[in-house]
């Protein structure tokens, strides 16, 4: 797997033909990118999760 390989977003989005953000965003549900705002973003939404349902969850 090209992020375990330790290759930056850019090179895993050239990669696959990705938009960069859409590939960390993929990463992060995945559970395998790790940065301070996506633990925050996580815990946000488990939270929500907790008391909504998934669509209640994402407001659009």
């Amino acid at each position: 797997m090209l992020y375990e390989e330790e290759c930056s977003l850019r090179s895993i989005a050239d990669a696959l033909a990705l938009n960069p953000i859409k590939v960390r965003k993929l990463l992060i549900t995945a559970g395998v990118y790790e940065s301070e705002v996506a633990e925050k973003v996580q815990d946000t939404f488990e939270e929500y999760r907790e008391t909504q349902d998934y669509k209640e969850a994402i407001p659009l």
